[in-house]
């Protein structure tokens, strides 16, 4: 591991410790980071933007931060599949809104306009932006993690953060014993609702 951090609570902002390990690479080279919306967002991106010239960025964000540039302005409206952006070229930045299953907002310095075809599962030949393509390309795993382990959430309610942690865990635990049934038994294709269902 070369840079890592032990999480700590709220004495550290997340674009800290993004900003802490861009300033341990090379500045002679170039790079291009990749965030997911727990550490990405509009503080990032000006960070980066004016402290490290040498990084190429595409950030989630939260679906409603910053509210006067996404909730306020590209979210306004958004019918399904569909997206919509804006520019500011004096910073070189990019926001993006794509309203897929749940609104996905974007900040970059690598895009514009520019869009990507793709085929899906089902054959169908859709139009999606080219920052998304390129997000989902990179992201590997890290977004699908959060997104199965958040799939199907327990109505709970925690006081503690011992209980939140294990409901996490929990959750986790759930997820990844559905995708490894899924793995050994090829041949019965089970969503993860039924596998939660099952496992009542």
């Amino acid at each position: 591991v070369w840079g890592a951090w032990l999480y700590q609570g709220g004495t550290h902002r997340t674009c800290e410790i993004v900003a802490d390990f861009v300033k341990m690479l090379d500045p002679e080279l170039n790079y291009h980071l990749y965030c997911d919306c727990f550490y990405g967002g509009l503080e990032l991106a000006k960070w980066l933007t004016s402290s490290a010239p040498n990084v190429r960025y595409t950030l989630s964000c939260i679906s409603t931060r910053p509210t006067f540039l996404f909730k306020n302005k590209l979210n306004l409206k958004l019918e399904k599949k569909s997206f919509n952006s804006l520019s500011k070229k004096k910073d070189k930045m990019f926001a993006l809104s794509l309203n897929d299953r749940k609104m996905c907002n974007f900040i970059s310095n690598s895009f514009s306009n520019q869009t990507h075809e793709k085929i899906t599962k089902k054959n169908q030949k859709i139009t999606i932006p080219a920052l998304v393509h390129d997000y989902n390309l990179h992201m590997h795993g890290v977004d699908k993690a959060n997104s199965f382990a958040n799939l199907y959430r327990s109505k709970h309610r925690n006081v503690k953060w011992t209980m939140a942690a294990f409901h996490a865990v929990f959750r986790i635990a759930v997820c990844n014993s559905w995708l490894l049934y899924s793995d050994i038994y090829r041949s019965k294709k089970i969503s993860q609702l039924d596998f939660l269902t099952s496992l009542l």
